[in-house]
């Protein structure tokens, strides 16, 4: 539930945003298939396969936030400070690139600014171009581990 404010009033709010769908597709590449994700599971997916001792950081800064009743924020942060932990990375701004073409064209689509089949291909392209970074940056065998069909 959200909620805003409209002059005094406290008002309920829905939202459309990347926690808000899960919208995928299926596409195929050097004879090879995999599932593309147009909402924040592709963000995941980014951060696991390029930057997975950051996960597995945070991961156990979780775990012994929990079992000492401290922040993991607070955990994650000194050990980042300590070099015990890596810094939170920056993401690859052509990988932001392609999720912002993703997001635009959804969003123009649900305001009657694109067609249907404008927004399929410019989601099979941003699709296949996800694909591409991923092969560029050698991790397309990381990718299909997780989405490889």
């Amino acid at each position: 539930w959200e909620f805003a404010k409209d002059g005094d009033e406290l008002v309920f709010v829905d939202t459309i945003d990347t926690d808000s769908f899960r919208a995928t597709l299926f596409l195929e590449t050097d004879g090879r298939r995999f599932v593309t994700h147009y909402n924040k599971q592709a963000i995941r997916d980014y951060f696991l396969i390029l930057h997975g001792d950051w996960i597995s950081a945070i991961q156990e800064a979780k775990a012994r936030g929990a079992a000492e009743g401290v922040a993991f924020t607070e955990l994650l942060k000194a050990g980042q400070d300590s070099g015990v932990y890596p810094v939170t990375p920056a993401v690859d701004p052509a990988f932001v690139t392609i999720q912002q073409t993703k997001m635009d064209a959804i969003r123009d689509y649900l305001l009657g600014r694109i067609s249907a089949d404008s927004t399929r291909e410019t989601l099979q392209k941003a699709g296949l171009d996800e694909i591409g970074f991923y092969r560029a940056a050698g991790k397309l065998e990381a990718f299909a581990k997780l989405n490889g069909i």
